[in-house]
């Protein structure tokens, strides 16, 4: 069977940068309100610069203040959304890849990496050395539940 478009979007990471995104967004919303800059305003040379250093601090601490809730809110999901997936994973089960350039792919897990969420899949030699044959729960699926 062919993986559906949420397990894509999963595996891409979306709403996790979503989740980022919104709060930055929000951060930065925030600071022009509370700024509430005018164009007369904009002439007062000392102002114009704090209000563009706030500008640009106030996604950076977004972005950080966001974390402990993306991880109460939304690593839930990513978990959720890792047992619809399959999980968990053993070593020898058939696995899909979701992302990347090996997309589309089945391969078996040889290492499952449980307090990560992580599973090593047989690619190649060189995916091996360089360790690029590793993918998180929700960028691979069990082939039964593809």
């Amino acid at each position: 069977m062919k993986p559906n478009r949420i397990q894509y979007i999963f595996a891409k990471d979306y709403p996790l940068a979503a989740w980022f995104l919104a709060f930055a967004l929000f951060s930065a919303a925030l600071v022009i309100k509370e700024c509430q800059p005018s164009t007369a305003v904009f002439l007062d040379l000392p102002y114009l610069l704090l209000f563009l250093f706030s500008l640009l601090l106030a996604p950076v601490l977004g972005f950080f203040l966001s974390l402990p809730f993306a991880w109460v809110l939304v690593r839930p999901l990513y978990d959720f959304r890792a047992r619809l997936n399959g999980a968990p994973f053993y070593p020898g089960d058939r696995v899909r890849i979701l992302v990347g350039p090996h997309c589309g792919r089945v391969a078996n897990i040889y290492q499952v990496w449980d307090i990560r969420g992580q599973v090593r899949v047989e690619l190649d030699e060189q995916s091996k050395k360089e360790m690029k044959d590793v993918f998180s729960f929700t960028q691979v699926c069990h082939e039964s539940y593809a």
